[in-house]
């Protein structure tokens, strides 16, 4: 009987994700804990401006975002390890995750703010010029497809820049073609959040009054950034994978570093040592390819083989 209910779970998607969700859900509490003990400095200086200039705008979202995303690496991480089914130790992952990556999210939240900030002030604009003039409507709802453009490179660049080995320019080229390529993806995963999301506001809006605040606060603390990052990563991942792995399968090396009719392989004697350490199912960029760092560490201890016959 348990058999059966197993085969159901996984043949369906929505119930493989309660059973993922809810299996995991104290890992995803846990985790939201970590985060926020990083989060303490970002959410001092947001109250100090606050007490300061007694009000919350854009430029407080753009400083909130570029004190907190570089912290997100752990927080992305293990989401996707907990989409996936992987196990691993909540502290330790978390840890290593977020000292590993902070200089590399530290790159993309001020790409982040960038953007968030032109789309804000676009938005903005348009909308009060087209109340004059209906011909801004055009820009205004250009703006609104570009913002949704970019949230969905938001969800491949978060997944990727912690899951993959790539340069600054591929990361972003691959995010664009993902926005579009995985258009129905980008959008189910949207549409999953907003339902979260509504889910939550309605559950705390039935308190009413002072419990509806705290519910929102205490949502947004323990549940929000975690559960956020499951979701993307269980609907988007697979297919991120999917492509990589068939893109990697398609790599076609130089003409110059093979002759006709001569398999390719890297020049395993020049594969850096920390190129080997971490996750053996993540993909590294090496020598103009990607690959399964376990392939590549295969590669080089079968090479040290040959060289010891």
């Amino acid at each position: 009987m348990l058999s059966r209910v197993n085969r159901e779970v996984e043949k369906n998607p929505l119930l493989e994700f309660f059973s993922v969700y809810f299996k995991n859900l104290h890992k995803i509490i846990a985790i939201n804990l970590l985060f926020l003990l990083c989060s303490i400095p970002a959410i001092g200086l947001q109250t100090l401006l606050y007490m300061i200039f007694k009000r919350i705008n854009v430029f407080s979202a753009v400083i909130f975002i570029a004190t907190v995303f570089p912290f997100s690496g752990g927080l992305i991480i293990c989401g996707r390890k907990l989409a996936t089914g992987e196990s691993f130790n909540i502290f330790k992952e978390f840890s290593n995750a977020t000292s590993k990556n902070t200089l590399h999210m530290l790159k993309h939240s001020i790409i982040a703010c960038f953007a968030v900030l032109v789309e804000y002030l676009s938005l903005t604009s348009y909308f009060k010029l087209a109340q004059y003039n209906k011909g801004f409507w055009i820009s205004f709802s250009i703006s609104v497809i570009l913002g949704l453009f970019l949230l969905f490179c938001s969800y491949s660049v978060a997944i990727m820049s912690t899951a993959y080995e790539l340069k600054m320019k591929q990361l972003y080229r691959n995010a664009a073609l993902l926005a579009i390529g995985a258009f129905k993806y980008n959008l189910l995963a949207t549409l999953a959040l907003v339902f979260f999301l509504m889910v939550i506001f309605s559950f705390c809006l039935a308190f009413g009054g002072m419990i509806t605040a705290v519910l929102l606060v205490l949502f947004a603390v323990v549940l929000v950034p975690e559960s956020a990052c499951v979701i993307v990563s269980f609907i988007l991942f697979p297919k991120i994978k999917k492509d990589m792995e068939k893109a990697n399968s398609r790599a076609v090396p130089p003409e110059k570093e093979r002759e006709k009719n001569v398999p390719f392989e890297p020049a395993v004697n020049e594969i850096p040592e920390d190129l080997l350490k971490g996750d053996m199912e993540e993909f590294v960029f090496f020598n103009g390819r990607m690959y399964k760092r376990s392939a590549l560490l295969k590669l080089k201890s079968d090479n040290s083989a040959d060289d010891v016959k």
